[in-house]
C-alpha cells in the first residue's frame, strides 16, 4: 500500500514448525524475501528473466519489477515458529514464573539467527514483557495453561512481529496530522 508517497507492505508468515527445524525456518524467510516481487494492474507482465537460480520479473518497458526490499518499510508478521534452545522446560518455566523475559530472550532461537545474520537482516524487533505465548492453553490460569502433557514443550515467542523502516531516524517525533475525529459512545 501507499501512504503519504511511502509503500508500506504487510507480509504474514507462517514458517516451519519444530524445535529443530531453524534452517528451514531462515528458508522460508529467505524465499518470501528474495522471490516477492510486485505490479500493478496496469503493468504488462511480458517475460521473466533467470539469471543463475534466481529469476527476475520484468515489466513491458523491460524495467524490473519493484521487489519487498524496494519498499519503504516492511511489516512482517505471523507464526515464525521460533523456539528457545538450550534450557530445560523446568528453567524456562522457573524463569517464566519470576517474569525473566530477558533471561529466556538470550535463548531465543530467532534473536540468535538474527545478530548472525542469517535470517531478518536489517529488521528489527520492538522490546516484548509478556510470557511466552507458545505452548499456551486458553482459559488456564498462571503456568498451568503451559504444556503440561509427557511431551513438555518449552515456552516460547512463536507468534512475532519485526520491521523495517527505511525513512532516516532522526529523534523526532512522526506526526500523520490526521484530521480525523474520533468519538466513542458508552
Amino acid at each position: 500500500m501507499r501512504i503519504h508517497d511511502r509503500s508500506i507492505c504487510f507480509v504474514n508468515c507462517h514458517f516451519a514448525a519444530h524445535m529443530e527445524a531453524v534452517s528451514r525456518r531462515n528458508e522460508d524467510f529467505d524465499h518470501v524475501f528474495r522471490t516477492m516481487t510486485f505490479a500493478t494492474p496496469s503493468s504488462g507482465l511480458l517475460t521473466t528473466s533467470i539469471s543463475g537460480s534466481a529469476g527476475q520479473l520484468l515489466q513491458a518497458n523491460g524495467s524490473r519489477m519493484p521487489e519487498l526490499s524496494d519498499t519503504d518499510m516492511i511489516v512482517f508478521l505471523g507464526d515464525f515458529n521460533y523456539r528457545l534452545y538450550d534450557i530445560s522446560y523446568e528453567e524456562a518455566m522457573g524463569l517464566v514464573s519470576r517474569r525473566r523475559f530477558d533471561w529466556l530472550r538470550k535463548n531465543d532461537q530467532l534473536r540468535a539467527e538474527m545478530r548472525s545474520g542469517r535470517v531478518f537482516q536489517g529488521l528489527r524487533e520492538g522490546d516484548f514483557q509478556f510470557p511466552p505465548t507458545y505452548k499456551f492453553e486458553k482459559h488456564k490460569a498462571g503456568l498451568s495453561g503451559y504444556d503440561c502433557s509427557e511431551k513438555k514443550r518449552i515456552p516460547a515467542w512463536c507468534d512475532r512481529v519485526l520491521y523495517r523502516d527505511s525513512r532516516a531516524s532522526s529523534g523526532t517525533e512522526c506526526s500523520l496530522d490526521c484530521p480525523v475525529v474520533c468519538s466513542v459512545s458508552l
